[in-house]
């Protein structure tokens, strides 16, 4: 039988920090698969790529040809697009940890190859060591709701747990990303459309919580987070209606009536009140986070939706 092929999709940034542990946990993975590293450095100034470079005698690395500087969501998508035809993808971040079991777990949970199907998990919070801060990112398997109006309220699914088969990625790079918000949304959501999805709510990774994190508020006051959410808020504004009417655009006729209708209103909440009703009455409970919906409610009453 032909040995199964996987693509581990690897973006960096001036990661010369945690790369090589990153790295070696790939290499370690109990899996026999044919598996090729294909790295695209999105600017890296530092020793970044060397290190990479210098793990080329265990590993199969590919570099994507594509340069500059993207930010992390589009440097994935190039990936996705760029990537060398494989039965299964994963997306890496720089600075995680895999546990040996990673991909071996992930690939147990898919059926027959025919359909498109994706894989995520939880992971376990740990700060720039890997010593564990006693807390997971989900605490609740149920706080996983598979529908695209969720999502756009509160992404709830890590790219880097991300396992895919060849069928979903054929139909992800089909699509049309140019209001993208990030790589891991805009798969969940298309996953929901047209794919079979597995959630394991046992971690697959460590996930760090660092000042240099995309996503970590390690070290902030109160203050600092409200600070920084609001700049995001300006400086993002729009983005979630402009990403609901390219998914319109790209899946109308497969997307359920209630998502249909939620994405519908997004996009034309600024100029319909009643459109702008309809969302403030129907978020409650959508999501497993009542922050990130009172967040929601609040961008939107400002028009920054």
């Amino acid at each position: 039988m032909k040995e199964k092929k996987l693509i581990i999709m690897l973006s960096t940034y001036n990661g010369e920090k945690y790369i090589d542990q990153q790295i070696s946990s790939i290499f370690n993975q109990n899996i026999n698969m044919d598996i090729t590293l294909f790295v695209r450095d999105d600017g890296s100034t530092d020793n970044t790529k060397k290190l990479i470079d210098a793990w080329g005698d265990r590993l199969n690395i590919s570099w994507c040809k594509t340069t500059g500087n993207l930010g992390p969501g589009k440097s994935f998508w190039e990936l996705l697009k760029q990537a060398p035809k494989s039965d299964y993808y994963a997306f890496a971040d720089q600075d995680d940890f895999w546990y040996q079991d990673k991909l071996s777990r992930a690939l147990s949970f898919f059926e027959d190859n025919s359909t498109p199907q994706l894989y995520f998990s939880n992971s376990r919070l740990v700060d720039e060591n890997l010593s564990p801060l006693g807390d997971t990112t989900y605490d609740n398997p149920d706080a996983i709701k598979l529908t695209i109006r969720s999502q756009l309220i509160t992404g709830t699914c890590q790219g880097c747990t991300m396992v895919f088969n060849s069928q979903l990625r054929d139909k992800l790079i089909k699509m049309s990303t140019e209001h993208m918000i990030m790589h891991d949304l805009s798969v969940i959501v298309y996953s929901i459309v047209y794919g079979k999805i597995y959630y394991d709510n046992l971690p697959s990774l460590d996930y760090r919580q660092h000042e240099s994190n995309v996503e970590s508020p390690v070290n902030k006051g109160v203050r600092s987070i409200f600070k920084q959410t609001y700049k995001r808020w300006i400086k993002n504004r729009g983005e979630i209606s402009l990403h609901a009417k390219e998914i319109i655009s790209n899946c109308k006729n497969d997307l359920s009536p209630e998502d249909y209708l939620f994405c519908n209103c997004l996009c034309n909440y600024k100029r319909k009140l009643k459109s702008k009703i309809y969302l403030l009455k129907h978020i409650d409970g959508i999501s497993y986070s009542k922050l990130a919906e009172r967040s929601f409610k609040i961008r939107l009453i400002f028009n920054l939706i």
